[in-house]
């Protein structure tokens, strides 16, 4: 094996081989996050799978970055179970490459890494978006975290009704805080025989709900969890050739959604290895897309494999409360974002993280954070049951435009598309 220092322009290796080259730690590994603090800055020694599941949060793209300005990525997922990165946490990262996989090397940091994007979009032949539909770039509301401040732990699903809704509603207008997407979180859905529908007991009349979410000016959504009880990994490897019973039940949700007015859906798969996830949002967002064209579909994985089956990208939730260093992991998730899905809307998250339990500082700061970021805010809690002042700043907040450029990720080399 040959040891390589950095050459002066990119170039392309094809496996299968062992490549070894001189780097400076610290390395950033976007695929690796763990909860709770920025884990993607690695000094010392490690053997990954970047296509595998790493720690406890979704991730990025396989790629690797020094502190010089060296970068590698791989450029195809097949082959995926044989690929490695060995860092020897010192000098040395040795890059194994199978037969039918290929690594593109750069000298030149975020240079090399734009230009690497470029030639993966442009592999995959899937168009930049640069004017989204609106509906794409506003603010999400999302009832989520609101649910879990009233009925904290698992019984936040079980709080998530009509009632709650409208009452969500209207402190939205109370505040006057703009229009946008406004999504129905978890719990709103539940399995009955082979059909997937809308909870009567919570929602009698669903359609109703998502007509009044209309008329108050926003765009009704769901989050929506199929792998949780019903998509299984090794059914989706044939879900083109023959037809699984848990497809069917998507597509008649699917098909009843769009007919009730839903704009937009959050698919929410657990996390496991990248290559079964993306065969899962392959399957679940091409058939979205033959029943429902205009239905806007976000998933929160970040990586440029999954960018070709989603509309937007939502940015990892994040804890704001003194147990954690969350100023920094919540930079770490949004360069994650920002640099791993080009060319995709991003929506932040919500203000304040996933945790009600912050306190009114946090959840400012929190705020100043995504007002410097890429990508569109998300809210989840309005700060009222701080104080009314709390929730003006963000009204105010969110009341200031934001053009595409500053939500639609530019990481990418132009002159190259």
């Amino acid at each position: 094996m040959d040891v390589y220092d950095i050459p002066r322009a990119d170039w392309l290796l094809h496996g299968s081989c062992v490549e070894v080259f001189k780097v400076t730690p610290p390395l950033f590994c976007p695929y690796f996050n763990k909860w709770g603090r920025r884990s993607n800055l690695l000094n010392e020694g490690f053997d990954h799978n970047p296509f595998g599941s790493h720690g406890e949060l979704l991730s990025g793209a396989p790629v690797i970055q020094d502190a010089a300005g060296f970068f590698v990525g791989f450029v195809t997922d097949h082959a995926w179970e044989a690929c490695r990165f060995s860092f020897d946490g010192r000098r040395l990262l040795r890059v194994r490459v199978p037969a039918g996989q290929s690594i593109i090397v750069g000298h030149e940091g975020e240079l090399s890494w734009r230009r690497y994007n470029s030639r993966i979009m442009e592999r995959l032949q899937w168009p930049v978006v640069t004017e989204p539909p609106a509906h794409w770039l506003a603010v999400e509301y999302t009832t989520w975290v609101e649910q879990r401040r009233i009925n904290p732990g698992r019984a936040a699903t079980k709080v998530i009704s009509h009632h709650f809704v409208m009452n969500y509603l209207e402190r939205l207008k109370q505040f006057s805080m703009p229009a946008g997407r406004l999504t129905i979180g978890y719990g709103w859905m539940h399995e009955e025989g082979s059909r997937w529908q809308a909870d009567p007991q919570r929602f009698p009349d669903f359609r109703g709900t998502l007509e009044a979410i209309q008329a108050a000016g926003f765009t009704p959504g769901v989050s929506l969890t199929p792998g949780f009880s019903s998509l299984e990994a090794g059914a989706v490897e044939d879900a083109e050739t023959r037809r699984e019973p848990w497809l069917d039940q998507f597509s008649d949700m699917v098909r009843w959604l769009a007919d009730a007015g839903v704009g937009a859906i959050t698919l929410d798969i657990p996390g496991q290895d990248r290559r079964v996830m993306l065969q899962q949002y392959r399957t679940l967002y091409t058939t979205v897309k033959a029943l429902a064209p205009e239905m806007a579909v976000e998933i929160h994985q970040a990586d440029l494999q999954f960018s070709r089956f989603t509309d937007s990208v939502r940015v990892s939730d994040i804890v704001c409360t003194s147990d954690y260093s969350w100023e920094e992991w919540a930079r770490a998730l949004q360069e994650v974002w920002y640099k791993c899905a080009p060319g995709r809307p991003i929506n932040l998250g919500p203000i304040g993280g996933s945790d009600p339990g912050i306190d009114a500082a946090s959840f400012m700061g929190h705020l100043e954070l995504q007002r410097m970021a890429y990508g569109h805010p998300g809210v989840s809690m309005l700060g009222d049951h701080w104080s009314h002042h709390i929730a003006e700043a963000l009204s105010e907040f969110l009341a200031q435009p934001r053009p595409a450029a500053r939500i639609v990720s530019d990481f990418y080399d132009r002159r190259s598309m």
